[in-house]
């Protein structure tokens, strides 16, 4: 569970997969939940990222927190 700036909290589940075919990369996928989603199974918003495109949005939530001091 997050709280964002807004103090309004929010459920998120992180899912990793990957297919059977030998050329598949993993991918990790994050769904968004405005309550616990054993009450609601229905999210709100999903995002679906290779690992690698997963590993640049890390680097970039780091940088974001740096300039906010």
């Amino acid at each position: 569970m997050l709280r964002p700036e807004d103090g309004e909290a929010m459920h998120v589940r992180l899912l990793m997969s990957q297919t059977t075919h030998p050329l598949a990369r993993p991918i990790l996928t994050s769904e968004g939940y405005d309550q616990d989603p054993a009450k609601d199974p229905n999210p709100l918003s999903v995002v679906v990222l290779s690992t690698r495109q997963a590993t640049v949005t890390a680097h970039l939530r780091r940088l974001v927190r740096r300039a906010h001091g």
